[in-house]
């Protein structure tokens, strides 16, 4: 990879505080942008969606003029962009390296955009190809971005630690719950665009470090790891946000079995991921090989799975938009490099540790995963606190145990015509909360589930449940311990003293 950085900014922290007084000043935030462009969540800045917003910002206020240039890529006149900066001068905002004048215009360089109560710059996407990738580019919110925030477990710490820090998004959040955090990344440019995203946000406890994998923190270990890594299993090493440099999934392995030896006893690490699945061998096993004798709890999240031909189209139409014959010779490239490496298919998911020494530690997987949304951090914490218990609890306990219902949950009911009337399918029991997933269970599982209301120890509903079948109490309660193992760990149901 060329390592010529394109450093964007000067980092004069008096210059970047006198920034920040004027975008607060213009309401440039999330809410202040959903206000003024009439939106009620999240707004699409897709190329269609342009003339309509251009038309939303006719009336150019500083506030119409920051979301034109950061948020609409739009080049606006020389004044205009003078009158939204004031009292500060343009010649400030151009020497920073946030504008760059061009005649009579002014372009924003970078996107500048709100997100989780912060400013966040970064290169402008690739996506719809009118900017075209660079080797050093820095990539801004994306999927696995918006994951990993979301997911995050937000407890009070000492020491965190953002690997591969790209924007530096992952540290900005966890620099409020944390004493001390430091932020590393290969790509110097993305530890430029990161250092002027914590002088932005006026945050103090961040460190930034150049390097490789855990070289910037050799012997150093932490409470909370985050990584959003280049996790691409390609033939190329052309990007650093892409390409980890190893083979098939082997920057991915590294960093999981690598991460360990630098957690705190209790600490927790969290990294999105692409793992391969290989001809002849079962995907978990390569994972939980991965992670013995690593003296950590493991839960992987498997939220979907693709051929080689789907997995590798869309990673390259991301950066060969404007060439179709680089695109067709790339693509034919990665299919004969899947082939050689006997990869037949890849998944997308996250995983996260616990560091807990034992001789037995644990190793769970959730499969279809529909999305990890608001509050999947607290759902993760909790996660690892249901496998306690589910480990830890014998079967009389479990019986004498009342259970409540996650307050998350709902049934579908699956109706099919028959004869007469409508017949039932399949019962789908699906969690909305912040890690959505669903499976499926029999309709006498369900009631028994309508009845644990926190009251009622699970024997007395066993004894309910045997009564109604007419049968024995010992011919089922196997059945429903087992079933019942299951719910608690994947959070439908709960015992005293988790929430």
């Amino acid at each position: 990879m060329n390592r010529g950085a394109r450093i964007p900014f000067c980092l004069n922290g008096e210059t970047i505080a006198r920034m920040r007084e004027v975008l607060a000043a213009a309401d440039y935030s999330e809410l202040g942008i959903y206000h003024r462009l009439q939106a009620e969540d999240a707004v699409r800045f897709e190329p269609r969606e342009i003339p309509r917003l251009m038309e939303m910002t006719r009336r150019k206020t500083p506030l119409d003029i920051f979301i034109r240039l950061f948020l609409l890529g739009a080049p606006v006149p020389v004044g205009a962009a003078a009158g939204a900066v004031a009292p500060m001068a343009l010649d400030d905002w151009t020497d920073e390296g946030l504008l760059s004048a061009d005649g009579d215009a002014v372009r924003a360089p970078l996107q500048l955009v709100p997100a989780s109560r912060l400013l966040v710059a970064f290169d402008p996407s690739t996506r719809h190809g009118v900017v075209e990738a660079q080797p050093d580019h820095v990539h801004g919110l994306g999927m696995s971005s918006l994951n990993l925030l979301n997911g995050t477990i937000r407890r009070e710490v000492g020491a965190a630690l953002d690997l591969g820090t790209g924007c530096g998004i992952q540290g900005l959040v966890c620099a409020r719950h944390s004493r001390r955090v430091i932020s590393t990344d290969v790509n110097p440019r993305a530890l430029n665009i990161a250092r002027f995203n914590a002088m932005l946000n006026g945050l103090e406890n961040i460190l930034f470090r150049e390097g490789s994998r855990f070289d910037p923190v050799e012997r150093e270990r932490f409470d909370l790891i985050l990584m959003n890594p280049p996790f691409a299993i390609s033939p190329d090493r052309r990007f650093w946000f892409r390409d980890g440099g190893m083979a098939g999934d082997g920057f991915v392995k590294a960093l999981i079995t690598e991460a360990p030896a630098h957690l705190n006893e209790g600490g927790f690490c969290q990294i999105t991921a692409q793992w391969a699945h290989r001809r002849g061998e079962a995907w978990t096993d390569r994972l939980k090989r991965w992670l013995e004798g690593s003296g950590c709890d493991a839960w992987v999240l498997r939220m979907k799975t693709q051929n080689p031909e789907t997995y590798a189209a869309n990673w390259i139409s991301e950066t060969e938009k404007n060439s179709p014959q680089a695109y067709r010779e790339r693509w034919r490239g990665w299919m004969a490099y899947f082939e050689a490496s006997g990869i037949e298919a890849v998944s997308t998911g996250m995983i996260a540790l616990r560091r807990r020494p034992s001789i037995d530690n644990d190793f769970w997987v959730t499969e279809d995963v529909e999305s990890i949304g608001d509050g999947a951090g607290a759902a993760f914490y909790r996660g690892f606190l249901l496998r306690d218990f589910v480990r830890r609890t014998r079967d009389a306990a479990w019986l004498d145990t009342a259970f409540t219902l996650a307050p998350e949950i709902r049934i579908e009911k699956s109706l099919t015509p028959g004869m007469p009337g409508w017949a039932l399918e399949k019962i789908i029991l699906r969690h909305l909360g912040g890690i959505r997933f669903a499976g499926q269970l029999d309709g006498r599982m369900i009631d028994l589930l309508g009845r644990c209301d926190g009251s009622t120890p699970l024997g007395h509903l066993v004894d309910a449940l045997a009564e109604t079948m007419g049968t024995d109490r010992g011919d089922i309660v196997a059945s429903v311990l087992g079933v019942m193992r299951n719910l608690v760990a994947r959070g439908f149901v709960l015992p005293p003293g988790i929430l």
